[in-house]
């Protein structure tokens, strides 16, 4: 609890009217203002005694006014009053009306009054009423002013009794009220909340109330007489005294005329925290620094749990939004769409993979009935229906559902969904994964279907392998009958069996390319060049009716493959598509560079890089059901003797020998596309070594 503080400036403020007033106003003190009421308990008598002295000096100054003023007005009438009488009197009973006049000065004006009185008679009278001529004259003027001031002492006598008594009278008033202005005062300094104590100018504790007697643990006898550095933790105690000195001496440092945290030291050693203020005053020429001290221990502590709160506030919305931000990113960056419903099924929040899938924003759906997402209601229900039958312990089971986007496009999909509960096992609502299967079911049919043509194409290559051999014994024994035959219509005969083993050597021939067991003989070679040497006899074979477009990359990779499986492969595609087109249409062929890291959903290749050759038609297209076998061998939808179904197959086994692959796109209606994938040039890319696959 330091008084003065080095280094500042010299805080002054000494008792002021209204302090005083303090003790007149009963019940209207607070702490601060007992701070500054704590003077009076010792400067009351003090002030009394300077009042009573004041007042009597101004009594003093004001007398002799008042007495000069009583005289003259009382002998003045006294003087005109007799000057009438003058003619029914004369010279006689010259007096009678002035003695009225000195006693009425007298007791008006007090004895100075009655003295001044008596004189301006006793000139008046021997001026204008009774000249002094003779003895006589003398005497009664003798007799006058002795009676007067006879007159003037008892008069002064009874005015003094008079006014003692109201003295006194006022004083044993003003004593109660001083006394019962000091118990009121000391009433409130010992019930005050806060600690007040009062010290001189050498830093002894002259007095202490009980509640800074509790807050420092001294009983106020301990207390008093000792230096205030008894009160206060170091450094402060050592230093104390020498900033009073240099305060009282140079006026240097400054008064903590405010409150201001300091730090108290309690009888036991024990260190708090403390609001100080000191106020200085002086009472009888002795300074006097009275001190306000509040324990601050609680509010300290309520400011650290409120700053610890703060902090940890801090830290748990700091938290929150990375937690936030963590949701966020799991949420959107999920490769299936998420949606949250609560426990009616009314959407709340969705993430952005179910904006790409549905095709709906937030604000759409937000709110509504997730059955809009359902194409079947009886499905939703069904969901509805295992969600609620789902016990916590049970593990979600993936539902399949047909599902409708906002463009009304169907899709397949699967959905699994869970509750979700909060921190007290209340259930919220329920988290619904939707994932688009259409482009699984579309791998899954693709891989079945090549895996249908491996064994097919192991099936057929195996036949073919022997009835080639075959056909060679056949071929071979009919060449060497033929050149041994002379007569021309044996030899005749001899043609046709040798033409219909070729036919059925070339048959085989393409059921081992299906196979991929044909002998290949790749080169490097661009499929631009194939396409426009190739382009004159497709436009004379398709005819005026179908239009012929060439769409060629510029910058193609080469490719290395067998430049004459590409050139049937053209052809056989551009007869299909003229077959498709019987009224007409329009045919493309289209070339373009493909790198892929992940493989298209209807073609079994690896990563790399590759020339896709694209031969796209406006015909009749293909149902489902019939685009399913289109790769199969003998599989042909055209009349008895149009066709051996062996064209697609022979494509699909040449590019999948070469490396690559094809796939085959069509609807009803909408046209046929085949694609053709090639792999690039090793220099080119990375799809592996055409001839080394070829090869194998």
């Amino acid at each position: 609890m330091c008084c003065v503080e080095p280094n500042g400036e010299r805080w002054n403020q000494p008792l002021t009217d209204d302090d005083r007033n303090l003790a007149e106003v009963p019940g209207r003190l607070t702490n601060q203002s007992a701070l500054a009421a704590w003077p009076l308990l010792q400067r009351s008598r003090w002030v009394w005694e300077g009042n009573r002295l004041m007042a009597a000096a101004a009594w003093k100054s004001q007398s002799l006014q008042s007495a000069l003023i009583a005289a003259c007005l009382a002998v003045t009438a006294a003087v005109f009053i007799r000057l009438e009488l003058l003619g029914a009197l004369g010279t006689r009973l010259a007096y009678i009306t002035l003695y009225p006049a000195v006693t009425v000065a007298a007791v008006i004006g007090g004895y100075r009054a009655g003295a001044l009185a008596t004189t301006f008679a006793a000139l008046a009278a021997s001026v204008w009423l009774s000249p002094l001529r003779e003895a006589a004259d003398w005497v009664g003027l003798a007799v006058f002013v002795v009676a007067c001031v006879l007159i003037v002492g008892v008069t002064d006598a009874m005015h003094r009794a008079q006014t003692r008594a109201l003295e006194a009278e006022a004083e044993a008033k003003l004593a109660g009220a001083i006394r019962e202005s000091e118990a009121r005062l000391k009433a409130v300094v010992d019930t005050a909340a806060d600690g007040i104590v009062s010290i001189d100018g050498t830093g002894i504790i002259q007095s202490v109330n009980p509640a800074a007697a509790r807050l420092f643990g001294y009983r106020p006898a301990e207390a008093v007489g000792q230096n205030i550095s008894l009160l206060m933790p170091e450094p402060h105690r050592s230093r104390h005294d020498q900033y009073l000195r240099d305060y009282l001496w140079s006026g240097k440092g400054k008064m903590v005329r405010f409150g201001r945290e300091v730090q108290g030291l309690r009888k036991d050693g024990g260190v708090f925290p403390m609001d100080l203020a000191v106020s200085e005053t002086t009472i009888e020429g002795e300074r006097l620094f009275i001190g306000l001290v509040r324990d601050i221990s609680e509010r300290k502590r309520a400011e650290e749990r409120q700053q610890q709160l703060t902090e940890e506030l801090k830290t748990s919305e700091s938290d929150a939004r990375r937690q936030q931000a963590l949701f966020e990113g799991v949420f959107n960056s999920a490769p299936d769409a998420i949606v949250l419903a609560d426990m009616e099924r009314r959407i709340t929040m969705v993430n952005a993979p179910f904006t790409r899938l549905f095709g709906y924003d937030v604000e759409e759906v937000a709110g509504s009935d997730d059955s809009k997402l359902y194409v079947d209601r009886a499905e939703w229900r069904r969901i509805g229906d295992h969600i609620f039958a789902d016990t916590v312990e049970a593990p979600p089971v993936p539902q399949s559902a047909q599902f409708r986007r906002k463009d009304g496009e169907i899709f397949p999909g699967e959905i699994v969904v869970s509750g979700y509960s909060d921190q007290s096992g209340a259930q919220l609502g329920y988290v619904g994964i939707i994932r688009d299967v259409a482009l699984e079911r579309k791998r899954e049919e693709a891989q079945r279907q090549s895996q249908k043509l491996e064994v097919i194409g192991q099936l057929t290559g195996g036949v073919a392998h022997d009835f080639n051999n075959l056909l060679i014994v056949i071929i071979g024994n009919l060449e060497f009958l033929e050149m041994r035959l002379e007569e021309d219509e044996e030899r005749a005969l001899l043609r046709k069996a040798l033409d219909a083993a070729d036919m059925g050597q070339r048959l085989t021939d393409r059921l081992l390319t299906f196979a991929r067991r044909q002998t290949l003989a790749p080169e490097r070679t661009s499929l631009n060049q194939i396409v426009l040497s190739l382009t004159d006899m497709l436009r004379r074979t398709l005819g005026p009716s179908i239009e012929l477009t060439t769409v060629l990359s510029p910058s193609l990779w080469p490719v290395v493959a067998d430049r004459g499986q590409i050139e049937s492969a053209i052809l056989n595609l551009a007869l299909n598509a003229r077959d498709a087109m019987p009224q007409g249409g329009k045919l493309v062929m289209r070339t373009s560079n493909m790198e892929i890291d992940t493989a298209p959903v209807d073609a079994d290749l690896q990563s790399g890089r590759y020339v896709r050759l694209t031969v796209e038609d406006t015909g009749e297209g293909m149902p489902p059901d019939v685009r399913a076998h289109a790769f199969e061998p003998f599989f042909t939808t055209k009349g008895t003797g149009r066709g051996t179904g062996l064209g697609l197959a022979t494509i699909y086994g040449f590019a999948k020998q070469s490396g690559g692959s094809a796939t085959i796109d069509s609807d009803v209606g909408k046209g046929t596309t085949v694609d053709i994938f090639l792999p690039a040039e090793p220099s080119f890319g990375t799809a592996g070594s055409a001839q080394e696959r070829m090869q194998q």
